[in-house]
């Protein structure tokens, strides 16, 4: 029954795909050769428009447009700076490891490596980072329906401190002076801090540097009673709804020793990496103060909810005897998170279609971690020396955002 079924349901799509009229006798006399044919629904009639304004959605869409505004905006902010931490472990007896102070390579079975200093995270900075916002606002029966996004560009910083060999005594350059130390990245010592004389460090005699980068971008959802700007010179409207924020910041340290240009180069590498994505629940309010050109608007909204940040940690050393590599660490927790921020804007209406605006944001986000404040560098003591490892201890900190926006609004 299933084969003589499915021979008239094959008989029958056969028959229905065969455009009547078509001869059996193919060219040259073939018999049961069938012209192929394009099959045109549209023939003999007018091919109809994409958008028909008498459709439901075409009309609903359209409404949508009648009462939206666009607002784009270039941002540009400034980043907080990260802390003012060694980059690299305490030392017991040196307070302030940025003014040199004796060195011992320990690598090398303790022979003197002159003066060292320890560089400071203090050094980066995260300032004149651009970026853009969206805004779109749709006017419902009772209020404002509003949803924002923002990015902003890679801000990267670092610094680089090349040559240390230079100006040094002819047969030493591998012995920082204390006018041209070497660059030391400490270590703990099965988790204690050791005294400079004993110390576990990396220690680079030729180069070293430190990048610091970081992104952020986040969307934003707010419904806000009543319609935006209302008649009255003054107006102030509640509103709530949802927020995301994701932070991403890496860090990264080389150095490169050679025992003063008589060896093949050793490049000793640390990096650490924090991504912070930063969500919840948002309550706010807007001032509104305006007239027929100039409107000046006050936005204050605050958050509160969880951060689930990730925070990793990894190193090497390579050189002539090989491939070091410090196992990464990798570290997810999610902990209780907050942002408030404040929007200033000032808007001058140039016709009912568009207006130009400006304004300055102030964010402030609470309980996110940094690389620069969570890396922990420890070592064991082996025969030959020392195997460093990398721990994380994430330590949650403040950080803002802030600076200024330019843009126009457009009205459908």
């Amino acid at each position: 029954m299933f084969r003589s079924n499915l021979f008239r349901i094959l008989m029958f799509l056969l028959a229905i795909g065969l455009p009547a009229g078509v001869s059996a006798q193919g060219p040259y006399g073939v018999p049961g050769y069938q012209q192929p044919m394009q099959m045109n629904r549209f023939v003999g009639e007018a091919i109809p428009d994409i958008w028909d304004e008498s459709q439901p959605i075409e009309r609903f869409f359209e409404a949508v447009a009648r009462r939206s505004r666009v607002t784009i905006e270039y941002l540009h902010w400034n980043f907080d700076n990260p802390d003012a931490r060694n980059l690299g472990a305490p030392i017991a007896d040196v307070p302030d490891p940025s003014i040199p102070f004796p060195v011992f390579n320990n690598l090398a079975g303790g022979a003197a490596a002159g003066f060292g200093v320890v560089p400071n995270a203090a050094s980066l900075g995260l300032s004149d980072v651009s970026g853009i916002r969206g805004t779109l606002a749709v006017d419902m029966a009772a209020g404002t329906l509003e949803a924002s996004i923002f990015g902003t560009g890679q801000k990267n910083d670092g610094f680089t401190l090349d040559n240390l060999q230079r100006g040094r005594p002819a047969g030493l350059e591998a012995l920082g002076t204390e006018l041209r130390p070497n660059i030391v990245t400490p270590f703990l010592t099965n988790g204690v801090p050791s005294n400079a004389s004993a110390l576990n460090a990396l220690i680079y005699d030729d180069s070293f540097s430190a990048t610091l980068s970081l992104d952020a971008w986040g969307t934003e959802l707010m419904y806000y009673q009543e319609k935006y700007l209302p008649a009255g010179w003054f107006n102030w409207q509640w509103g709530g709804g949802f927020r995301y924020l994701a932070l991403d910041e890496d860090l990264l340290t080389v150095g490169v020793f050679n025992a003063g240009g008589t060896q093949a180069d050793t490049v000793g590498t640390v990096r650490g990496e924090a991504i912070n994505n930063i969500y919840g629940p948002e309550i706010g309010g807007r001032a509104s103060f305006h007239s027929r050109y100039v409107s000046l608007t006050v936005s204050p909204r605050i958050m509160f909810g969880l951060n689930d940040h990730t925070d990793e940690a990894s190193g090497s050393l390579v050189g002539p005897g090989g491939t070091t590599i410090i196992a990464p660490v990798r570290d997810r927790t999610v902990d209780f998170g907050s942002a408030f921020e404040l929007n200033i804007q000032l808007q001058f209406h140039l016709t009912p279609r568009f207006t130009v605006v400006a304004g300055y944001d102030f964010m402030y986000l609470g309980q996110t971690s940094r690389p620069t404040n969570s890396i922990v560098y420890d070592s064991v003591n082996t025969p030959g020396g020392f195997d460093g490892t990398l721990r994380q201890n994430v330590t949650l900190n403040d950080f803002m955002m802030r600076g200024l926006s330019l843009g126009g609004v457009f009205v459908y």
